[in-house]
């Protein structure tokens, strides 16, 4: 399923297509945003869509798609190659495994050209656009964009990639070429929108139930054990917790696939439980992870961070308040954070926001990129107290100073509680 969003950004896709087939418009566009947030799905569905409502009316499909990738084709030599090759498939003709670079430009060309006769658009889509665009003299995205300029030519770029910044890596020349379009593809803004599209992908569709007896009976059943579980404060609780590990569309797609898995057959309906061990399972896989490779300097900064949450009711703090919470631990404990610096400390923290342990609250969109001046930027604890005590009990270079530091944390909360 897509979200309202994703459903937007399909139906703006489809104008780019509907403009370059039937208006014979040459366009460009990057689809940008986090991994998993549907980027692919959403062109994937436009190009189907559009290509099953354009082949109705007509007898010769209308797009021939070149399909390139920064990561498998990693130099401008063998991607012209594989979309000389994918033209060559496309227009039913023999392709050259010998031919240069030279070769398969010219033949892009004149294969441009024959597709417009036969009024047949060509879409490129390069995944890993920013890659492409890392490339020397960037031969391959001019090679593209200029013959687009070229009057019998009928084409469509669409770059895909995670970067949002992708546009800015492009030459002058290039991006004289490039028309600036971009979608943009968001992280699941808040819980609610994220609780909701966990729920609607566990949803089965009543269509042609009265074509199998006792079916209608049996999806509304199904549908009563799915409200009843999401309606679970437990559910909730879970969900709230790792909302931040969790909030792109693909992820979340990944955890109903597991939850499916654990239904007892035999009743066929989802019980709360099975949401629920999936739900543990992967916050305490993901964190449990990545706190493992983290350094003792890491772990100071986390144990800090939890002090200032538990005890001091701050959920958002910044890198300067909790290297200060780190020296004022006591006189061991801060002589230990104080041998490393504050740069050093700083470093760390930067990893932390990498791994994905810290969350940076300060950001212009969730997933985007971070602002500068990240050690002043307000960020939140993403790990819950069980999983770090569980870290430093069996992290093997854990001083005795922050084990009693957290333990001594863990009883003041207590007796304030």
């Amino acid at each position: 399923i897509l979200t309202s969003a994703q459903t937007n950004l399909c139906r703006q896709l489809e104008e780019v297509l509907q403009d370059t087939v039937v208006g014979a418009h040459n366009n460009s566009l990057l689809l940008l945003g986090p991994r998993g947030t549907g980027k692919t799905l959403v062109l994937e569905r436009s190009l189907l869509s559009f290509s099953s409502s354009a082949t109705s009316t007509s007898s010769s499909p209308p797009l021939a798609v070149v399909r390139l990738s920064g990561m498998v084709h990693s130099d401008d030599v063998s991607a012209l190659r594989r979309a000389a090759s994918q033209l060559c498939s496309a227009l039913k003709l023999p392709f050259s495994r010998t031919a240069s670079f030279q070769d398969n430009m010219t033949f892009m060309h004149e294969a441009l050209q024959e597709c417009y006769r036969v009024s047949r658009a060509v879409v490129f889509v390069l995944d890993e656009f920013d890659m492409f665009a890392q490339q020397p003299k960037q031969a391959l995205l001019y090679t593209i964009l200029n013959a687009m300029h070229f009057s019998q030519v009928q084409s469509c770029v669409i770059g895909v990639s995670a970067r949002l910044d992708a546009a800015e890596l492009l030459e002058k020349r290039v991006l004289s070429r490039f028309s600036h379009r971009k979608l943009v593809f968001s992280l699941l803004p808040d819980f609610a929108q994220t609780l909701t599209f966990l729920e609607n992908l566990f949803r089965v569709e009543g269509a042609d139930v009265e074509k199998e007896p006792g079916r209608a009976e049996y999806l509304q059943k199904f549908s009563s054990s799915v409200t009843a579980t999401f309606t679970s404060s437990k559910i909730k609780e879970l969900m709230e917790q790792q909302v931040d590990l969790i909030s792109s569309p693909r992820h979340l797609c990944q955890l109903a696939t597991v939850a499916v898995s654990y239904m007892n057959r035999e009743e066929g309906v989802l019980q709360r439980g099975d949401v629920e061990r999936t739900l543990r399972e992967n916050l305490r896989g993901s964190l449990a992870m990545a706190l493992g490779s983290c350094s003792v300097l890491e772990l100071w900064l986390l144990v800090s961070m939890h002090r200032l949450r538990a005890w001091r009711k701050r959920p958002t703090v910044s890198f300067t308040e909790v290297y200060g919470e780190c020296l004022n631990s006591g006189a061991l404990a801060a002589q230990a954070v104080e041998s490393y610096g504050r740069m050093c400390a700083a470093h760390s923290w930067e990893n932390l926001l990498s791994a994905e342990l810290v969350a940076d609250m300060s950001s212009s969109q969730r997933g985007g990129r971070r602002r500068t001046g990240a050690q002043f930027q307000q960020a939140r604890l993403l790990v819950p107290q069980c999983l770090l005590q569980e870290a430093l009990q069996t992290h093997r270079q854990v001083p005795l100073a922050l084990q009693t530091w957290m333990r001594q944390e863990h009883i003041s909360v207590a007796a304030a509680t």
